[in-house]
């Protein structure tokens, strides 16, 4: 279902075994924590927006083709939602893919931190499971996302294009759903960037 690219030289990777975060991440919002030295998780919802976590690689900057993967920790409540985000401008704009729990359950690419956060595409299917690998690619004004390998969604979005500089991937952590905290939320994460087909 479509051409992936590829990955070169320029990426990153985070299995989170380490008791803290460190500075190559930037915590943007939220309590995010490395939870017994094997899980990116929220500490608490002590934040706006519900608990939003939001963090964004910056131990090196990537090209605008780029690439944000990660893999769902098996202690992951089921009710969280997890998205996997590229090309996050200075003013927090950036681009998601994410599980919402929204009318039955779907797919959604969406430009969160942009003007009524416009969803860009939905797809309906069952939720992720813990364990399960998510990813968003951005090549031109082209977003793809996967799940466990296979593209489920695309969108073309010109804004994507327009964006002031190449921006930098990451990952968001919602607390609104899950059931307690801390919460674990990823076991590890890859981005970086992507070479055209």
């Amino acid at each position: 279902m479509g051409n992936r690219t590829s990955p070169v030289d320029d990426y990153a990777c985070d299995d989170f075994a380490r008791p803290v975060l460190g500075g190559d991440w930037a915590v943007c919002n939220g309590d995010v924590c490395i939870l017994e030295s094997r899980d990116l998780g929220l500490l608490t919802r002590n934040a706006p927006m519900h608990g939003l976590g939001i963090v964004e690689w910056r131990g090196a900057t990537f090209g605008a083709d780029q690439f944000s993967e990660t893999m769902i920790s098996p202690l992951a409540d089921r009710k969280a939602l997890f998205q996997v985000f590229v090309r996050r401008t200075e003013d927090g704009h950036r681009f998601g893919f994410h599980w919402d729990v929204a009318d039955g359950g779907h797919w959604e690419l969406k430009g969160d931190g942009l003007p009524g956060a416009p969803s860009l595409a939905t797809v309906p299917a069952p939720p992720p499971e813990p364990g399960d690998v998510i990813r968003i690619e951005a090549v031109g004004n082209v977003l793809t996302g996967y799940h466990n390998g296979k593209q489920v969604i695309s969108a073309v979005d010109e804004a994507l294009a327009a964006l002031p500089g190449p921006g930098r991937p990451g990952l968001v952590l919602q607390a609104y759903w899950v059931q307690s905290v801390p919460a674990a939320y990823y076991r590890r994460w890859t981005g970086g960037g992507l070479r055209r087909p």
